[in-house]
């Protein structure tokens, strides 16, 4: 009877599926110098997201705008973003703020840096 019920424990054993382990650590995934090219990457999954700098090509506003939806589609908890050169002195720089607010509003947080 004991040798049973120990088999039948064992066997039980091997069948059920172990529980994930929790994931332990931070992943960061930094680019930088994508120039209006950052569509084409294939990023890794991971934690944070840092872009560090020259996302435009020349400040272009439209590189900015389409680098924005870009950003918020992909799905880095926490995002920080430097300007580069390309575009320290762009004329869009002052709607950065309201661009950060609209993506904070939406699970993912936008920490612009510089």
């Amino acid at each position: 009877f004991f040798y049973f019920h120990a088999l039948m424990g064992l066997a039980a054993s091997v069948f059920e599926p172990k529980p994930e382990k929790a994931k332990l650590g931070v992943r960061v995934v930094c680019v930088s110098d994508t120039h209006g090219k950052h569509s084409s990457l294939k990023v890794p999954e991971g934690d944070i997201l840092i872009h560090a700098g020259d996302f435009t090509h020349f400040g272009k506003e439209d590189d900015a705008r389409r680098f924005n939806k870009w950003l918020g589609s992909l799905p880095h908890k926490h995002k920080f973003v430097v300007n580069g050169n390309h575009e320290k002195n762009a004329p869009w720089q002052k709607k950065v703020a309201l661009t950060t607010y609209k993506y904070q509003t939406h699970t993912h947080h936008i920490h612009p840096v510089c």
